[in-house]
């Protein structure tokens, strides 16, 4: 069994999880079979490269793929050859996290509002390749589509910082609280 995804794969069934784990419930539920659950989850990673870890998967011939994904979709609105260079650029920069934090929230505010609709379709179309592609191979595969993670994600178009409800929450942030 294969876990492919974001970090929330790569952590799924670590030791540091609470028990049962997911190789226990297979072998509860397959006692005569031997079970190996392989984690190919990576920080950060969306559909699309999700996608491109299952295309490596589907040649070692597993009995079950089970993918977590949907965390870290991006705006469709950026074009992907400049997210991808401003990525390489940054990624190993040593900015402080303030920097970083006011090089995504420009990065948004170049792309414009957030269109749900926008994330949507580029995620099902990187699901349905994933699914066709293991279905060809004859693999099982279990969809977690998970929620966006908002939590790293920062606000679209200017702070509202005249807000004094946000003015008071974006300062206890900035403070570490």
């Amino acid at each position: 069994v294969f876990v492919v995804g974001s970090s929330v794969a790569q952590i799924y069934d670590s030791a540091l999880r609470a028990r049962p784990s997911l190789r226990d419930i297979l072998e509860r539920l397959l006692p005569d079979k031997r079970i190996e659950v392989i984690s190919c989850g990576n920080s950060g990673y969306d559909s699309s490269r999700d996608a491109a870890t299952v295309r490596k998967v589907v040649d070692l011939d597993p009995d079950l793929i089970v993918l977590m994904s949907g965390t870290n979709e991006t705006s469709p609105d950026l074009p992907p050859a400049w997210t991808a260079k401003v990525w390489r650029v940054l990624r190993w920069a040593s900015l402080p996290v303030d920097a970083w934090e006011r090089a995504l929230v420009k990065a948004m505010e170049m792309a414009g509002p957030m269109n749900p609709e926008g994330y949507a379709r580029p995620f099902e179309r990187n699901l349905q390749r994933i699914v066709r592609l293991a279905r060809r191979q004859g693999i099982a595969v279990v969809l977690c589509t998970l929620p966006m993670n908002l939590r790293d994600m920062p606000p679209s178009g200017t702070l509202p910082i005249e807000d004094p409800v946000f003015s008071r929450a974006w300062a206890a942030r900035e403070g570490g609280r």
